[in-house]
């Protein structure tokens, strides 16, 4: 099930990552192409809360540690809860109470799925009003991180909290015909006694809720090496890489051939194995992307039967599943693989694991220079009225970017305040609020 379910998923995904990097879209088009991209995310969402607690119950769900970026990894939830609450006219505030390491040691996936679950439970149950994130750190602490979520929601009868944790469960009839698969929390609360951490809850039947999450991330001073914060390569340097792309699925095919062609690669493609078998003979591929499930040969055989071939020594193989469960054949099959991916594929994943296995020099595209007629950065900002920044400024000092963007949207339509604008809109993307704040001051005196 967990292959037929993200299988489908990979090709929607995968084409809105292309559409989305391929820059000859209008501010329209992209915006319905990031709409398609959230809501096909919002179904993995979904899709993966039900295999997540399939491994929870089946006591495969397991901690993977890392080095990872935990200010980029609360930004981009924020920004995909973001979408949801503008929906529904929620104010959504994210507050760093204190400065914290950039990066730190822990399982990125599930401190991203704990976020989502909890951020996007608020926003659910809340009909008017706003959503808080606030996050806190002490490094002296047993738990130094701690992300409370607080929002005016329905709230909760104090003996009802520890049944909200139950699987499928509803609390009364305010919680009744809300989207969802009624296993978010129950999810997060198995997932933070993994982490060892733990979860507060505080609520008030008709005034809102808290979620407190405690967890202990320590600091890395490793950094993050090989990634690539957008995607902008054009090619690679060196002799030119052939490329073999092995699934059943036309789709998938399709969409790997499309991301990979254009950077200069010599693609070749096969739908099963025994196709695959025949391409590897004749082309003597440098890399195979292959699936696990194919009808006539699967990835573990095709494989083994490549490695038999008198050349086969150069060719490396990234091994591709859309299933999360840990079951023999797909442990069998990572283990025999050079590198691994899994469905739905995120591009700039791929290109880190090609570029590590290829040992390539990615060719980047330069920077676009503006010819239109906007006002460009560089020229002396108008400022608007002192009520409007006073505004702004009162805004940011307690998160609120919602607020901001609609005092922004009205003096759009001047354009001498496209420059002042353009630079406000950049500190609200990074949910920035100290830059924001120490700009406005700068612009005061």
């Amino acid at each position: 099930m967990s292959h037929e379910l993200r299988t489908p998923l990979n090709g929607i995904l995968g084409y809105a990552q292309i559409l989305i990097n391929i820059g000859k879209l209008n501010e329209s088009q992209k915006e319905f192409v990031q709409i398609i991209h959230s809501s096909g995310k919002h179904l993995l969402d979904l899709i993966s809360e039900i295999l997540s607690y399939s491994q929870i119950e089946a006591k495969k769900l397991q901690l993977i540690i890392t080095t990872f970026d935990i200010d980029e990894t609360i930004k981009h939830i924020l920004n995909v809860v973001k979408i949801r609450a503008e929906e529904k006219d929620l104010v959504l505030t994210y507050l760093k109470v204190d400065d914290f390491p950039r990066f730190v040691k822990g399982d990125d996936v599930k401190v991203r799925q704990l976020l989502l679950n909890l951020l996007s439970n608020a926003v659910k149950y809340t009909k008017t009003g706003s959503v808080v994130l606030r996050v806190k750190y002490d490094a002296s602490k047993e738990y130094n991180f701690t992300f409370e979520v607080e929002d005016t929601g329905i709230g909760i009868e104090k003996e009802q909290i520890e049944q909200i944790f139950e699987p499928f469960t509803q609390i009364g009839d305010q919680w009744k015909y809300v989207e969802g698969t009624g296993l978010g929390l129950a999810i997060t609360k198995k997932i933070i006694d993994l982490m060892a951490g733990k979860l507060e809850v505080e609520s008030e039947p008709g005034k809102g809720s808290t979620f407190r999450m405690l967890l202990n991330m320590p600091e890395s001073k490793e950094g993050i090496s090989g990634k690539i914060e957008q995607i902008n390569i054009i090619g690679y340097k060196g002799t030119r890489k052939k490329i073999l792309v092995v699934d059943d699925n036309l789709t998938n095919l399709s969409f790997l051939v499309s991301a990979l062609e254009p950077l200069g690669f010599e693609m070749a493609i096969a739908e099963n194995g025994k196709v695959a078998l025949e391409q590897a003979r004749q082309k003597e591929p440098d890399l195979i992307l292959m699936d696990l499930l194919m009808p006539v040969m699967n990835g573990v055989e095709t494989i083994k039967e490549i490695r038999k071939l008198p050349n086969w020594g150069k060719t490396k193989i990234i091994g591709i599943t859309a299933s999360v469960i840990e079951h023999e054949q797909r442990i069998k099959f990572l283990k025999i693989c050079n590198g691994n991916i899994d469905k739905p594929i995120n591009l700039s994943e791929l290109f880190v694991i090609v570029k590590d296995l290829l040992n390539l020099e990615w060719i980047m595209q330069e920077p676009i220079k503006v010819t239109s007629e906007e006002p460009q950065e560089d020229t002396l900002a108008v400022l608007p009225d002192t009520e409007i920044l006073e505004a702004i400024m009162e805004f940011a000092e307690i998160g609120d970017y919602t607020s901001i963007e609609q005092l922004l949207n009205k003096i759009a339509v001047q354009k001498k305040y496209f420059t002042f604008n353009k630079k406000i809109g950049k500190f609200i993307e990074k949910y920035d609020s100290n830059g924001l704040i120490n700009y406005l001051n700068s612009i005061r005196s």
